[in-house]
């Protein structure tokens, strides 16, 4: 037995899918850091997620924890979460189609600056009294150094509060893009950094205490990378990054560590987006970011396609992520659309419902219980088009861990092939992951006839924890 060359790797799905069909849904790459592992990488799953609290209100459209303190806004309301999934309204806000943001401006100032449906408010965190202070014009907020920041798309500028109060802005404290023809159409606050991003480039701002208005670019911080999707804007850690436009084209995503932002997005990737362009669009695709289990990862959800695709900042590579739809017999853009990491856990809503989610890798069902399906279509192995023999696929994967009972007691794995670079696929033949504590189940298919371009594809969708895939063996 060999090993299926690069059986364990990402998505990279390329025009040609004879050339390069590789796919990754709902697993992600684990590089191995020791040189002694059984193999260089491995798939692991996904996290699930389970319900830990239902508002009458639909649509999640920003969560925020800090300072102890947990809120969101679901649909037009923003409400205060406690540890113990009691919701307390804390006011009615403008309502569309775009995401809020939330920002916070310290224990000094204790006070909450959401923008929501073009318009801003001011949630005093001691009193709980929420004031309207912007009407219109409001597209997206930040805080830095104690300023809360407004950002409007319109004017393509940006002004600022108070130092520590949100309730006042004076009229004379904004600024206006000035640098380029092209204007501003989104704001991120990194701190130091406020990032702000064009149609097709982009400056970096920051606090240097200048008279009378304190915010101005920072020197030889511009770059000719924009974006047509103003909420694919996202930050980790001391990076960022967002769904690049600029005079030339649309469609990389691009990753800024310091000041120097670099396409991060594979040909594969590109090409697909490309895809989304031409059928749909990629002005409303959106972002979010979260850490768990030793990876960052950056979600990218495009709505009009109803596709997902997840950059790990961990290893650098993308995979696919997304709710199997059985009508369709495809799946379709993944649930969570913003989220925040409270109380130990990470919580995430999405754009359908009023839930509030818990993301976690040991959960292997969507919130709604319904399965999720995990899909590893291998690169094809072709030997200068030569028939080839096949007469066994064996997969090694993490086995013996069914469920106590129910579906998941006896987790089945199902392998279909393809004899013509991934164009069309066998009927579907399962084997066994092994029930609970067989550990030492092998996991094979036989009598798989021959090929000259053959391609394994391995989907599951029984809620076990055995779905960890370490590599895959034929003669």
């Amino acid at each position: 037995m060999s090993q299926v060359p690069s059986f364990i790797g990402p998505s990279n799905v390329n025009q040609s899918s004879v050339f390069d069909g590789e796919d990754t849904l709902n697993w992600y790459l684990e590089t191995s850091e020791q040189s002694a592992t059984k193999n260089r990488a491995a798939l692991y799953p996904t996290p699930g997620q389970t319900t830990w609290l239902t508002n009458t209100e639909i649509g999640g459209r920003a969560l925020l924890s800090i300072n102890g303190l947990f809120h969101g806004v679901i649909g037009g309301a923003l409400k205060e979460f406690s540890a113990s999934a009691v919701a307390t309204l804390r006011g009615a806000v403008a309502q569309d189609s775009n995401p809020a943001t939330i920002s916070y401006n310290g224990p000094t100032g204790n006070q909450l600056f959401i923008t929501s449906g073009g318009n801003g408010y001011v949630l005093n965190l001691t009193s709980h009294v929420l004031t309207e202070v912007l009407t219109g014009g409001t597209t997206m907020g930040g805080m830095i150094d104690g300023y809360f920041i407004a950002f409007n798309a319109t004017t393509s500028s940006i002004r600022i509060s108070n130092l520590n109060d949100g309730l006042t802005w004076d009229p004379t404290q904004f600024q206006q893009r000035n640098n380029a023809p092209d204007p501003w159409v989104a704001m991120l606050v990194n701190a130091p950094d406020i990032w702000l991003v064009g149609e097709q480039s982009t400056d970096v701002w920051r606090d240097s205490g200048a008279f009378p208005f304190p915010l101005e670019p920072r020197p030889g911080a511009s770059f000719k990378y924009g974006t047509p999707a103003p909420f694919s804007v996202w930050a980790a850690g001391d990076t960022v990054g967002w769904l690049s436009q600029s005079a030339t084209g649309a469609g990389l995503v691009v990753q800024a560590r310091g000041y120097n932002p670099a396409p991060v997005s594979t040909k594969a990737l590109e090409t697909a987006i490309a895809g989304y362009a031409r059928t749909s669009r990629i002005t409303n695709c959106e972002a979010l970011t979260y850490q768990a289990e030793g990876h960052t990862f950056a979600v990218f959800n495009f709505p009009g396609p109803k596709k997902t695709h997840v950059y790990d900042l961990t290893t650098g590579q993308w995979h696919r992520r997304g709710r199997w739809n059985p009508v369709t017999n495809d799946d379709e853009m993944w649930t969570p659309r913003v989220h925040a990491y409270a109380f130990g856990k990470h919580f995430v809503a999405d754009r359908t419902t009023g839930n509030i989610n818990i993301l976690d890798v040991t959960t292997p069902t969507e919130a709604d219980g319904a399965v999720i399906r995990r899909e590893r279509i291998a690169p094809g192995m072709c030997r200068e088009q030569q028939m080839r023999r096949y007469p066994s696929f064996q997969l090694y994967l993490d086995a013996g861990l069914g469920t106590a009972t129910g579906q998941g007691s006896d987790p089945q794995v199902m392998l279909r092939t393809s004899d013509d670079g991934g164009k069309t696929y066998s009927n579907e033949r399962l084997a066994s992951a092994g029930k609970m504590g067989e550990y030492g189940r092998r996991v094979y298919w036989t009598r798989l006839g021959a090929s000259m371009d053959r391609v394994y594809k391995v989907s599951v969708t029984d809620p076990s924890q055995a779905w960890r895939l370490i590599d895959g063996w034929t003669p």
